[in-house]
């Protein structure tokens, strides 16, 4: 079994408390909520942004220390499987241990290898720039 490193929710809560972190993510959270005269939903008679807001909701905030060892052994099995890189498995323990979805794997897989695919691709484009003067925007045909 993988060693799981604290994300950073649960170093913040080990640093400042939980009340400071849920506090925070809170006022965040607020900072985002859309007022009644910004929506553009109609609502019900009596009904508006405020009335249908759970400013309590969420009651706490989950980390990968939330799930049980077997949830975690059962998720790492999935991800690894998958050919999940190191540097998302600990996000891909979280998502699958969470949800019992695998395809939260494939889909951290699939998000490395879109990232190395876009990376050569841009570099592959600034070459040829380089060499042959070719009008802007250029694609590839991959």
């Amino acid at each position: 079994m993988v060693v799981v490193t604290t994300t950073l929710l649960q170093k913040a809560f080990f640093i400042f408390g939980e009340g400071i972190v849920n506090e925070l993510n809170r006022k965040f959270g607020n900072s985002w909520r859309v007022s009644q005269t910004e929506t553009l939903f109609d609502y019900a008679s009596g009904q508006s942004t405020d009335t249908l807001s759970d400013r309590n909701f969420p009651s706490r905030y989950t980390t990968i220390s939330s799930l049980l060892p077997k949830q975690i052994q059962a998720a790492e099995s999935i991800c690894r499987q998958a050919g999940v890189n190191e540097t998302l498995m600990e996000g891909c323990l979280f998502d699958v241990g969470m949800t019992g979805e695998a395809g939260f794997a494939q889909a951290a897989t699939n998000a490395l290898t879109n990232l190395v695919i876009d990376r050569v691709r841009e570099q592959v484009v600034d070459e040829v720039k380089k060499i042959i003067p070719v009008p802007v925007p250029f694609r590839l045909p991959f």
